[in-house]
């Protein structure tokens, strides 16, 4: 067997180190670099098509201030297409220059929480310069780099608040339709105790009218017969005969309250229905009474007798409450597309805890009377369209506000 000398050891060495290496190389190449190249391709195929907008950046320090800003290393197109920066205008550059101002802050919170913690960082943000909603979700592959992939949520904080807005439209329509049903249930059970009260009432019309006319027919023959008679026995007649006159007018409220009033409208001047009224009262002579028409009141759409029974309610309790005497304004006005009468008198006023139940039926502080004046008064004023409200002082007067709904005015005639 031949003898190899030193040279050639040397390059059989050399070949046989050349030959590990190619197969170190193609073992590499075969199991290493085929997988890692594999890997990128589908790293870069998420990337590029994914459809969030994702960011990487790399934290960049000023040597000088010390302060930490991320520098965008690349974008995918996703991101382009969300925000409108181009790959080729942000990568390279921070996000001081590249973001507004006013969002700047926003990232540097998320990076530094993460960079802080180590954990990835979720948030709802919203950009006021793109009038978006995105979010965000940031974290940090590698020390010292950050991934931030971006989803935008607009359309979803859209519906969601559609969402939000119809379900408090249910809600307050809900609310409405049960407030109509509580308010219709309650009318029912009114009607149901009209009903009932308007047969007592009935009953009793029926079974006290009769004696009452026969004790009035009594006291016109005694007072007949004792014409001439200035003693106590006139006095009593009299006395009888007011009470018989007051015994009726309870009869006539009760029955009044009792039935639904059904108002015939026509066009009614509210002037000369309150001089009419005044004319048929007994005005006492300790009260002043001014009224106040203001030139453009118009004539009112109402039942003239519903109404006049109102003001004639009203007019008494002005005269009751001033039993000392006192003034009693009235005015008239127009008040947008209605007519206002406000009646006040300067008389003991109410007691504020008497003010919310004043109108409610058989209410009163008066020692003669059912108190149902003003809950037949409330109803009348709402039957025909209007409304009445009231404002008090104790001891210093009171005044109520009647709202009627004015009439249509009237063409003028054309030869």
């Amino acid at each position: 067997m031949p003898t190899l000398n030193h040279w050639e050891l040397t390059g059989l060495f050399l070949i046989i180190i050349a030959c590990i290496c190619i197969i170190q190389y193609l073992h590499i190449r075969c199991y290493v670099l085929k997988p890692l190249a594999r890997l990128e391709e589908r790293y870069r195929q998420i990337f590029n098509n994914s459809l969030n907008g994702i960011a990487y950046h790399e934290v960049v320090r000023d040597d000088e201030s010390g302060e930490i800003d991320y520098r965008f290393v690349e974008v995918n197109p996703a991101f382009e297409e969300l925000t409108g920066l181009k790959a080729s205008e942000v990568i390279g550059k921070c996000n001081r220059e590249v973001l507004p101002e006013a969002e700047q802050a926003i990232f540097e919170q998320i990076y530094s929480q993460v960079a802080e913690t180590g954990e990835p960082d979720r948030r709802e943000i919203y950009s006021s310069t793109l009038e978006r909603c995105f979010q965000v979700a940031a974290f940090s592959p590698i020390p010292n780099f950050y991934a931030a992939i971006f989803t935008d949520t607009t359309k979803q904080k859209k519906y969601e608040q559609s969402l939000k807005d119809q379900s408090a439209w249910l809600e307050t329509l809900i609310e409405e339709r049960t407030e109509e049903l509580r308010e219709a249930q309650a009318k029912l059970i009114q009607r149901e105790k009209m009903a009932q009260l308007g047969q007592l009432a009935r009953g009793i019309a029926h079974e006290l009218r009769n004696p009452l006319g026969v004790i009035s027919n009594a006291v016109y023959y005694l007072k007949s017969l004792h014409a001439k008679d200035e003693g106590t026995t006139r006095e009593y007649l009299s006395i009888i005969e007011t009470e018989v006159n007051r015994s009726e007018k309870t009869i006539t409220d009760l029955l009044e309250y009792s039935r639904e009033p059904v108002p015939i409208f026509e066009r009614t001047d509210i002037c000369e229905l309150l001089q009419k009224i005044l004319e048929g009262l007994s005005t006492p002579d300790s009260i002043q009474i001014t009224t106040k028409v203001n030139a453009s009141a118009p004539a009112a759409q109402i039942d003239d007798r519903q109404i006049g029974m109102v003001l004639n309610n009203l007019l008494i309790n002005a005269f009751q409450a001033m039993p000392e005497g006192g003034n009693l304004d009235i005015e008239i006005s127009q008040q947008d597309d209605n007519v206002r009468l406000a009646i006040h008198d300067t008389g003991s006023g109410i007691a504020a805890h008497n003010i919310q139940t004043i109108f409610e039926p058989f209410f009163t502080t008066k020692p003669k009377g059912i108190g149902l004046g003003l809950a037949i008064s409330k109803t009348l004023a709402e039957v025909n369209g209007g409304e009445i409200s009231v404002e008090s002082t104790e001891n210093e007067g009171s005044t109520f506000t009647l709202i009627l709904p004015r009439a249509e005015e009237t063409a003028a005639p054309t030869d």
